[in-house]
């Protein structure tokens, strides 16, 4: 599982990536050799309109435990209902603000135990120099025992309790989407995000 310094160090990163530029980075000036200890848990989102966003790379850590993902796929699409509509709304602002943004969610397994899974995301930019990609992590528990292998581990619920953007140099957006009813589910059952 990744820690709070790790969350701190990735963001640095990007920050250092940034500060070089002047301005959002170029998706490609982001290095997974640079980042070793987190890459297992890297995500690379394009933002490809209002309603799409393509999955180009994920961590092997994130392969294995978000299984109805992969690259190519639209990531969108694993959500229904109010979730999709909040993602929609949410991820939007990241590329098009731009911002940062941090999320956790609480997952519920079939063994009653919860899991506390945190995202963050950053923009990054094309060759081109619009910004359309957002990359970030995803903890995940632990990975010696990965989630929906076993009936015990299935994913039955899965809540937002947090979210929020932070502040990259330009501010952030004046409202953030609501977040759903907390029995809203994503994903498969055996595949939740």
């Amino acid at each position: 599982m990744l820690g709070e310094k790790d969350f701190q160090n990735f963001v640095a990163y990007w920050q250092s990536l940034a500060d070089s530029a002047g301005d959002i980075p170029l998706r490609s000036a982001i290095q997974l050799k640079d980042i070793p200890k987190v890459a297992p848990c890297f995500y690379l989102l394009q933002w490809q309109g209002p309603e799409v966003m393509t999955v180009r790379l994920l961590g092997t850590a994130l392969d294995a435990f978000i299984p109805d993902l992969g690259v190519g796929s639209d990531f969108l699409g694993v959500y229904h209902g109010e979730q999709k509509d909040f993602y929609t709304k949410a991820m939007a602002p990241i590329c098009s603000h731009p911002c940062g943004m941090s999320i956790t969610r609480q997952t519920t397994l079939s063994n009653g135990h919860k899991v506390d899974i945190r995202g963050v995301g950053l923009p990054a930019r094309d060759e081109n120099g619009a910004v359309t990609f957002q990359l970030g992590l995803t903890d995940t528990p632990d990975r010696d025992t990965p989630l929906g292998y076993s009936i015990d581990l299935q994913r039955n619920h899965s809540r937002i309790v947090e979210f929020d953007y932070f502040d990259i140099g330009y501010g952030v957006p004046n409202e953030k989407p609501a977040i759903p009813y907390d029995n809203e589910m994503a994903g498969s059952s055996t595949g939740m995000v």
